[in-house]
């Protein structure tokens, strides 16, 4: 007998922004269906009439492919409100076949309809192992409303049989719905496709994520914050699941080839966002500098009012920020001074352990050895760092009289890169020019 091939679908209601849940839900289906050459399906459950909306169709669509989930229905999308005769014809089968009773406009299913109270509804988790509810815990349930629309638990049942969905991965909140879908699939005499339900996504704090005051939305939270998808995508998978390696960085290909649902965990996953930032420098760090530049300069334009920028000086400023940032938006964040004069505060100036003459002397020393050294030395930062401690060297200074300084004439920044650094990225003319401000200033 020929193996069936396996189906995964991932199946979201557009009633609200796609969140991190839905990514990593998402996610899984896809590492599922790849692994095992199968089908990963996309589904919109969109009988909610009052909450659905275009928008946030657009919104699951536009994340699934910015995370390079690609569904194999892409052209043929499954959308539940095109489907309601299909729903009421099986409702009304069911009637007929003696499992439902219509109450009050509405069809009911019910659910001891065999006579057998005691019997156990039982089935194998994926992930949860051997799961058993009595049947006389189930009351009998709607599953077409007054109104002729299906409830949840009819349509994701006659959908999932029509789509041949092999393999059901879902949110443990299904958990306690999959015992309805069991009785629906028996009455129907349709073949039981196999259960997985993942555990849920928490905060730091073990309380559960709010999207109101959490970062959930994908596009909101993420995306347009500067997060990479490499970076969201690894993060995710090892939200609940265990590679069984000391690896932590994988790309999407590396996870579908090693991606096994027996390794997720039943106990729920943490949200970090410092362990994600952590991931997002990792692949930050990764894209060339060319490509970093031409992302952030429209950003950087728009902020600084700039006409135009230097894609070689860019490509240099994002290659000392790249190391300091943690998401993309970073990179423009606190580097006006590399494009316009800094601002400077005259009480920031001299270092805490300094003095005033002690920096006039430090930049005036530092300002002599630099005008002397040659643009060509001026091309490696070791040669600056020369420059800065043969000033503190000048004089019997202290470091704090010399670097702070200059690193504070360059950037106008109490936090910035190191002062050779900053001098390297400036260039010549503008360093020097910058620390003579300063000098002015103090004089």
């Amino acid at each position: 007998m020929e193996k069936q091939q396996v189906v995964t679908r991932f199946a979201p209601s557009p009633t609200g922004k796609f969140q991190l849940g839905n990514a990593r839900t998402a996610l899984f289906n896809y590492l599922f269906a790849r692994h095992n050459n199968g089908r990963f399906l996309l589904r919109i459950e969109d009988t909610d009439r009052a909450r659905s909306s275009d928008e946030y169709v657009k919104d699951i669509s536009e994340s699934l492919l910015w995370l390079g989930l690609t569904w194999d229905n892409r052209n043929n999308e499954h959308y539940q409100s095109k489907r309601l005769a299909e729903y009421q014809k099986i409702a009304h089968k069911l009637v007929t076949l003696g499992h439902a009773y219509e109450q009050e406009g509405a069809i009911f299913f019910k659910v001891n309809s065999s006579g057998k109270e005691e019997e156990t509804i039982t089935f194998t988790d994926l992930i949860h192992g051997k799961v058993a509810t009595k049947l006389a815990h189930i009351e009998d349930f709607v599953i077409l409303k007054s109104d002729n629309y299906p409830t949840f638990h009819l349509a994701v049942v006659v959908d999932d049989n029509d789509m041949g969905v092999t393999h059901v991965i879902r949110g443990d909140d299904h958990l306690s719905n999959t015992p309805k879908h069991i009785l629906l699939y028996r009455a129907l005499g349709w073949p039981m496709p196999h259960w997985g339900h993942l555990p849920l996504i928490l905060n730091k704090d073990k309380t559960k994520m709010s999207k109101r005051k959490d970062p959930v939305s994908v596009r909101d939270d993420f995306m347009r914050k500067g997060y990479l998808p490499e970076a969201l995508v690894n993060y995710l998978a090892l939200l609940g699941w265990n590679p069984k390696t000391n690896e932590e960085f994988f790309r999407l290909d590396e996870l579908v080839k090693i991606f096994n649902l027996k390794n997720s965990q039943k106990s729920n996953a943490v949200f970090d966002i410092e362990k994600l930032q952590h991931f997002n420098s990792h692949y930050l760090r990764k894209i060339p500098l060319a490509q970093i530049a031409n992302t952030v300069a429209p950003t950087i334009k728009e902020k600084l009012h700039l006409k135009e920028i230097d894609n070689t000086y860019l490509q240099k400023v994002c290659a000392l920020s790249v190391e300091r940032a943690k998401t993309m938006a970073d990179l423009s964040e606190e580097i006006d001074y590399f494009f316009l004069s800094p601002k400077l505060n005259y009480d920031d100036i001299v270092f805490r352990s300094s003095t005033l003459e002690k920096t006039i002397l430090g930049l005036t020393n530092a300002l002599k050895k630099l005008e002397a050294l040659s643009k060509k030395n001026w091309e490696t930062t070791a040669e600056l760092r020369k420059c800065l401690d043969s000033a503190v060297n000048t004089g019997g200074l202290g470091n704090g009289d010399v670097f702070w300084p200059v690193r504070y004439a360059l950037s106008g920044a109490i936090n910035s890169p190191k002062p050779e650094e900053l001098l390297y990225v400036l260039g010549k003319d503008e360093s020097l020019r910058r620390i003579r401000v300063v000098l002015d200033l103090l004089q």
